[in-house]
């Protein structure tokens, strides 16, 4: 499965702005926060820290995790929201 990238964009930043070619990246509709799930976790995150540092700007928020088996069942299971 691949790993789950979260943050929430700081201020004045769209998610297409976001180096994360060949990831999936979607805005969680509940929470605000940009969910980004790649295979290659150790190339995403080096793109997002040198993105940020360029631009001067903090994701103090940024979360990795990568989903357990039940976590994969449930999202085949469970109905769309």
């Amino acid at each position: 499965a691949a790993y789950q990238i979260s943050l929430t964009l700081p201020d004045g930043v769209a998610v297409d702005e976001l180096p994360v070619s060949g990831a999936s990246v979607r805005v969680q509709r509940e929470s605000g926060r940009v969910l980004i799930e790649t295979g290659d976790v150790m190339e995403t995150l080096h793109a997002l820290s040198g993105w940020a540092v360029d631009r001067a700007v903090e994701v103090p928020d940024l979360q990795v995790h990568r989903p357990t088996l039940e976590d994969i069942y449930l999202g085949l299971t469970e109905p769309p929201k």
